[in-house]
């Protein structure tokens, strides 16, 4: 056991982790000397009451939360979707800890996965919650929003970050195009890439080149939408005269 904790732990943490096991525990094991020594409270993953606290009580909320959380949650739903919401709370409490306590003695690293409810302004705050604490990326919180939400998280970013996830670029490099342009050249002469194929050029003159074919067109065109339509204001005047 000894060999064991000296491994994982550093002194102060494994006097920790004695300590309050003498006080707080009736049974010894490596597995509860690591938990109550503190060791794994730095790797971000919250205690059990922040964990219940950040899960979501209904279908509008949305959470960016650990697979320890998700996994404990998910024992705990069918309590919750019932109605009996303490009941819900004393399961989570109970299962959370244990799969915590399995992750942190596998040395498993903490991982936060985004759930999604249906309020689209609360995944706004959810995600920008996450990119704040550094929880997940803002290419991964942008890539799961729609086109209004895009736009209000691109507007609580950093300029550098709205550059990256829009594609704005600086200057062009042309030292870098004319290198990329010679070597497209060399490929295609040594016959390893074929050569590109040329535009075909337009033979046949159009229509929108001949102003008069335009007009002519376009009155075509309102004509056919024209006839259309006649039956259908002929069948609502029927109906208004009904």
């Amino acid at each position: 056991m000894a060999q064991d904790v000296s491994t994982e732990l550093s002194d102060e943490q494994l006097l920790r982790g004695l300590s309050r096991l003498r006080k707080e525990r009736e049974w010894v094991s490596v597995k509860a000397i690591i938990e109550l020594s503190g060791a794994g409270q730095e790797d971000g993953r919250p205690e059990v009451e922040a964990a219940w606290a950040m899960c979501p009580k209904n279908e509008e909320t949305s959470i960016v939360w650990t697979e320890e959380m998700a996994e404990a949650f998910g024992l705990c739903r069918p309590l919750l979707n019932d109605g009996n919401e303490i009941g819900a709370r004393m399961v989570f409490k109970e299962q959370y800890p244990q799969i915590v306590s399995r992750a942190r003695v596998e040395h498993k690293p903490v991982r936060w996965i985004p759930s999604l409810g249906w309020d689209a302004n609360d995944r706004l705050r959810a995600l920008s919650e996450a990119i704040e604490k550094k929880r997940i990326t803002e290419a991964h919180a942008f890539s799961m929003l729609g086109f209004t939400q895009r736009e209000e998280l691109l507007a609580q970013l950093p300029a550098a970050s709205r550059k990256m996830l829009i594609g704005e670029s600086g200057p062009v490099d042309t030292k870098f195009l004319n290198g990329l342009q010679k070597t497209v050249l060399a490929l295609t002469e040594s016959k390893l890439m074929p050569a590109p194929e040329p535009v075909p050029e337009r033979t046949e003159p159009s229509i929108l080149d001949d102003p008069e074919k335009k007009q002519a067109r376009i009155k075509l065109l309102k004509e056919q939408l024209a006839s259309r339509m006649k039956p259908k204001v002929a069948k609502r005047a029927s109906k208004k005269k009904a």
